[in-house]
């Protein structure tokens, strides 16, 4: 999903159909595109995580789930530039499991702090809507929280995101929202770091509304499962992208527009 600062998402965007349309756009705006493919559902459990469903309102929805474990490896790799199909960056990048990474402007540079394997694409900003930072230092320790922990030059990889979401039964007060397909890192209550994509029950390319996930993530059925405590949120809609790759299958959910980064993990 193209965007020009995410924060008019929160503030009343308007929604925009094409990407890269000839029009001129709001200098804090997102681009939610509508999907031009057939719905599907996936039912496979991805072979590296969990697949749990729930119910919320009138919806289903899918949570898939892969936990980084200490002996993974984790990267963050720039497409800011090249836009390479995430499929292909996936691969030619041997990731066992990825995710998409944070929000890029319309002219392909980072929305907020971007930084990774000693290049800083992007000084951090003030924004409603990108109010956290995922982070892996130099010994390999990761974390996410609203505050910078560490000085830039003291990790591996930095990347300003959001928003950050503690899970509770509550929603985002939001002005105007969308249903969309959505990607996140998520935390839990043993310390231990996920990377999610949350898809409609029916329809891979649909999702849930953001101000619905941190009440969502404290539904019995995921707590009971996994006990998330907090949420940080990624890119979502048409350039979310979730991979994850076994030795007999894999779910792959494509992303209908290019990734501006992409969260590589390995199995050392």
């Amino acid at each position: 999903m193209r965007i020009l600062a995410g924060l008019m998402l929160l503030l009343a965007a308007v929604m925009v159909v094409k990407i890269g349309e000839n029009r001129k756009k709001l200098p804090d705006e997102i681009i939610l595109p509508t999907p031009a493919v057939s719905p599907s559902a996936v039912n496979e459990t991805p072979p590296n995580g969990n697949l749990i469903t729930v119910d919320y309102g009138n919806n289903s929805y899918k949570i898939l789930a892969v936990r980084i474990t200490a002996g993974d490896t984790l990267s963050l790799i720039p497409n800011f530039e090249k836009q390479q199909d995430a499929e292909t960056l996936a691969e030619s990048n041997i990731c066992r499991t990825a995710i998409n990474g944070g929000f890029y402007r319309e002219d392909n540079s980072p929305l907020g702090l971007f930084y990774s394997n000693g290049n800083l694409l992007s000084k951090q900003i003030k924004s409603q809507l990108v109010t956290g930072f995922f982070w892996q230092d130099l010994n390999g320790n990761r974390g996410f929280g609203r505050e910078l922990p560490v000085t830039v030059s003291e990790t591996d990889f930095i990347m300003q995101t959001g928003p950050y979401i503690p899970v509770g039964d509550y929603r985002l007060k939001l002005v105007q929202d969308e249903h969309a397909r959505r990607s996140m890192v998520a935390k839990d209550d043993k310390n231990n770091f996920y990377l999610i994509s949350v898809i409609d029950g029916e329809n891979s390319y649909a999702g849930p509304l953001l101000a619905d996930l941190p009440s969502i993530f404290s539904q019995p059925k995921i707590q009971n499962r996994i006990s998330f405590t907090e949420l940080l949120n990624l890119d979502g809609g048409s350039a979310s992208f979730f991979y994850d790759k076994g030795a007999e299958n894999s779910v792959i959910l494509s992303s209908l527009t290019p990734v501006g980064s992409l969260l590589c993990l390995k199995t050392n």
